[in-house]
């Protein structure tokens, strides 16, 4: 009787189904932007599968693999849900996959610098290895054309500074620096004056701290390219510390104050 009891429990099982168990593995977990990853699906006790990037719909197939995009940086969540047809239960399981896009990894440049300015130029943080090249060959006050930094003086317009970056998930990027053109003060910004200011760091890489004259108030600021075209304005009751990341390049400040109007040059790095 007890055997008898047994096989009616494995047969009704069987009938009705069982509880699956969602699972399966990435080939990897950092990729770039347009990059495949491979998912293998590991799941038991599942008749059909749904698979989900950034809760987007994306593949009913058992193994997927999947092209990840991201313009700038990520974290994206792939889910898989494994479903048995018999019972109709389901069970879900998620992996999360860094994506990085080139936005992130470094900004292209076409700075305005003059004879005599100093060119200080640093990789990503995030950078495997790099390499520097620069034509015609420069003398380097710093670095060298492996090294994460490096810095020389402009004796001549037409430089030309190349950068190939390698990065982890298979990236690597090339970034080109053009100094063929010099303009000290910009061309379309209204009425520039040289104030009484104190702008640091400089070059700054995420923010720039500006100092002023006791009883003067900073009413606006804006950052000019060379062409004199508004790439950022700042209002608000503290324009103190400014946010100047993902700008790179060679750009002119425009601080309207309560008594006076100044412009500085600075040169932002684009982090």
């Amino acid at each position: 009787m007890r055997v008898l009891l047994l096989i009616l429990l494995f047969i009704v099982s069987i009938a009705v189904g069982a509880q699956p168990v969602a699972s399966f593995d990435a080939d990897r977990y950092k990729v770039c932007h347009g990059n495949d990853v491979a998912l293998t699906n590991t799941s038991i006790g599942a008749t059909s599968y749904e698979w989900y990037v950034d809760n987007v719909f994306y593949s009913t197939d058992q193994h997927v693999t999947a092209t990840l995009y991201e313009p700038v940086y990520g974290l994206q969540a792939i889910q898989l849900v494994a479903r048995d047809a018999a019972s109709g239960l389901t069970d879900t399981f998620t992996r999360v996959v860094e994506v990085m896009g080139s936005a992130a990894l470094h900004l292209n440049a076409d700075p305005l610098n003059c004879v005599g300015d100093t060119v200080r130029l640093k990789v990503n943080a995030s950078a495997l290895s790099q390499h520097w090249s620069i034509m015609p060959q420069q003398q380097l006050i710093y670095g060298c054309d492996t090294c994460d930094s490096l810095a020389f003086v402009i004796h001549q317009l037409g430089i030309t500074v190349d950068l190939h970056s390698v990065y982890q998930g298979g990236c690597s990027q090339n970034v080109t620096y053009h100094y063929f053109n010099c303009n000290p003060i910009g061309t379309d910004v209204n009425d520039p004056t040289r104030g009484t200011l104190n702008l640091y760091p400089n070059p700054a890489t995420d923010r720039i701290i500006i100092e002023h004259s006791a009883g003067d108030e900073i009413k606006r600021v804006g950052i000019y390219n060379g062409m004199g075209s508004l790439c950022r304005e700042f209002t608000g009751a503290d324009l103190r510390v400014l946010d100047v990341s993902r700008l790179a390049g060679t750009y002119f400040l425009k601080v309207e104050l309560t008594k006076e109007t100044a412009v500085e040059r600075v040169v932002l790095l684009g982090y």
